[in-house]
């Protein structure tokens, strides 16, 4: 690279790292969304990964202490890319969900205590996968941008609560020395991570932490597709044994068999015919079938299995009891169960009631976010309906008006409208959240029953005013109603 290119990618490359403004980050997210997918709805002007208002996701902080400028930004874009084939979940939570597992109790308080250098290891490749993207998307050299990746970003991970766990050298003594050892670690690390960093890979990563972030955009069957329960796999082995579910075997399978099979390299992904296919007066069949249940279970303490197992409840209030709620997946299941795995991933069917009554209602967030998007949609539904009846009932008869109440007739199809607002709506809603100014107004309406055969429906005078300035193609009547 000539001298003055090289001056030219270092002052881009600086640029990037101070304060900027508001009016700059909406303007480039603009004229670059066709490289990054990124919009304004994905931004915040606050600090790292955070839901912000009613959104279901969080957005990407573009601020740094009291600073804006686009490294926040790009950083906290990289940890998507690190974490989307990871466990792409976690981009639906705060923070990523990142944290540390282990903690120490000091005077009755929690604190975290590392014991790897995962953490330090993680902002090691997100510093990385930032500085190759920010090149590309920038048009500065890559060598350029990683070298002051290094010196603005990187150098800061000393401060990572997990940074004394660096290993250094037996023979370096010193702590100050140690610090610089650490310190030289970091450096090497995101440059070794930056060697292995392909752009077009990062920028498919980049496009599917995008699809999983515009989730709110889904099909609900689509969302509804990956609601799992993470079921705590102790709980679960209290209610059930799946090393003794089968019927053909007269004995529980025991943990030594499993274990011993994985000792001798005998676990195998293996066909384990029903007991209905299965030869019961064959002693030798029994027993190779036996054989099968324990390769396939050091198979999956082996190799950890992805497919969730299936579990049926039932629905008890309404006498549908089952007996043994493993549907599918008993050798995963009795696999997690040895391998001492704290959760084990379940799709279930039946009541959320008999779900809760056995301590196994533990739900991913994508039934959260069906139960948002679902409530939203009903929402709308019933917004629109109350803004229709609103019209509706704009031209009805008047037939008395004091100083606050306005009574006018109404047919039987609004009466049924209002009603089905009321119970379906409204009594619910009110109970969960402020209603809004539309709802209020419903909520307020009283049926005036004095004359069964023609019972009248009865409006604050404010009400009416309201609905009628909310709504401005509503066409009531004013004078009619200063008449009355």
């Amino acid at each position: 690279m000539n001298e003055l290119k090289e001056i030219l990618n270092n002052k881009k490359a600086a640029i990037l790292y101070q304060n900027t403004s508001r009016e700059d980050i909406i303007k480039h997210i603009e004229e670059t969304n066709h490289i990054t997918g990124l919009t304004l709805n994905d931004i915040s002007f606050s600090e790292g990964y955070e839901r912000k208002n009613d959104s279901l996701v969080p957005k990407f902080g573009c601020r740094w202490a009291d600073t804006i400028h686009y490294m926040a930004l790009y950083h906290e874009v990289a940890h998507a890319i690190d974490i989307v084939e990871e466990d792409s979940e976690r981009l639906l939570f705060p923070y990523y969900a990142l944290g540390t597992k282990t903690k120490i109790n000091v005077n009755g308080i929690d604190y975290d205590e590392p014991i790897t250098t995962q953490a330090t290891e993680r902002e090691c490749r997100v510093n990385a996968i930032q500085s190759k993207l920010m090149a590309h998307i920038f048009d500065i050299d890559e060598k350029v941008m990683l070298d002051i990746t290094i010196k603005e970003s990187a150098d800061s991970l000393y401060l990572m609560h997990d940074f004394h766990l660096i290993p250094t050298p037996d023979n370096i003594t010193e702590y100050k020395e140690k610090e610089k050892c650490r310190k030289e670690w970091i450096r090497d690390k995101v440059r070794e991570y930056h060697k292995e960093l392909d752009i077009n890979d990062i920028l498919n990563r980049l496009k599917e932490s995008q699809h999983i972030r515009n989730i709110e955009q889904w099909k609900l069957e689509d969302i509804e597709s990956l609601i799992l329960h993470e079921v705590d796999t102790y709980t679960l082995s209290q209610i059930c044994n799946p090393l003794a579910c089968w019927m053909e075997q007269k004995t529980p399978i025991t943990k030594e068999e499993v274990l011993e099979c994985l000792e001798n390299g005998e676990e195998e992904l293996v066909e384990t015919p029903l007991w209905t296919k299965i030869n019961m007066d064959s002693e030798k069949e029994i027993l190779d079938n036996r054989e099968k249940h324990i390769k396939k279970i050091a198979y999956f303490i082996k190799n950890k299995p992805e497919k969730p197992i299936s579990i049926d409840v039932g629905i008890p209030e309404m006498g549908a009891a089952v007996d043994y709620i493993i549907y599918d997946g008993n050798h995963r299941l009795a696999a997690d169960i040895i391998a001492e795995r704290p959760y084990t991933k379940a799709n279930i069917m039946g009541s959320d009631e008999q779900m809760k009554e056995l301590g196994i209602f533990s739900p991913n967030i994508y039934l959260q976010i069906y139960n948002n998007k679902l409530s939203k949609i009903q929402d709308e539904k019933y917004d629109l309906e109350i803004k229709n009846f609103f019209k509706s009932i704009s031209n009805n008869k008047i037939v008395d008006s004091n100083e606050d109440i306005i009574k006018f007739e109404i047919d039987r199809d609004q009466f049924k409208t209002y009603a089905n607002i009321m119970d379906k709506h409204i009594f619910y809603k009110k109970n969960e959240r402020a209603l809004s100014d539309n709802e209020k107004i419903v909520d307020n309406i009283n049926i005036n029953y004095d004359n069964p055969n023609n019972p009248l429906m009865e409006m604050k005078k404010s009400d009416i005013f309201v609905f009628d300035n909310v709504k401005k193609d509503i066409k009531t009547n004013k004078q009619k109603i200063k008449r009355a």
